[in-house]
């Protein structure tokens, strides 16, 4: 359809509105192969409502929504269950204990979102 802000590739369907950042180690150097999990709740303790493909070699990421919206995000080199030791994992945050909110709007590509991820101990 003429005019449609949204395309199809394979399964998934791509718009307009995502987030997109890279996920680092503590050295601030790319991790590669983390996925980016993205939340709706503060808690993130249910499955993620939305999941990155692995980050390549430079460590970037994108992940599209289907809109806007405040989202809570986290990122690890596994998948599945909660982090077990000698995991690396991350969450969103601006030096707060709790993970920061990231608010996208509707139609926007918010870039810039980095993750540190850590060792789980």
């Amino acid at each position: 359809k003429i005019g449609d802000q949204r395309q199809f590739t394979g399964d998934a369907e791509v718009t307009r509105t995502g987030l997109s950042g890279l996920v680092l180690d503590s050295d601030g150097q790319p991790v590669a192969d983390a996925r980016v999990h993205v939340y709706d709740h503060v808690q993130m303790s249910e499955r993620p409502k939305f999941v990155s493909e692995k980050t390549g070699p430079d460590g970037r990421f994108k992940v599209y929504l289907p809109a806007g919206g405040t989202y809570y995000l986290a990122a690890r080199n596994k998948f599945g269950g909660p982090p077990k030791l000698g995991d690396l994992y991350g969450r969103y945050d601006k030096g707060t204990i709790e993970p920061s909110a990231v608010v996208v709007e509707e139609g926007q590509l918010l870039k810039g979102v980095d993750i540190t991820v850590t060792k789980v101990w």
